[in-house]
């Protein structure tokens, strides 16, 4: 019994780790799709 609680507070603390990254992840494509749909560059390639 002792080991699966070992098991289950090293899982814990890995998802507890990896959590930020994820959300950096998330916000930082969010953040390049809203940034590289920009109304400026779209009407200056529709001139060209």
């Amino acid at each position: 019994m002792n080991d699966t609680k070992k098991i289950a507070r090293s899982v814990g603390v890995l998802m507890l780790a990896a959590f930020p990254g994820g959300l950096f992840e998330i916000f930082f494509a969010i953040w390049l799709i809203a940034r590289g749909f920009s109304t400026v560059r779209l009407t200056v390639a529709a001139r060209a």
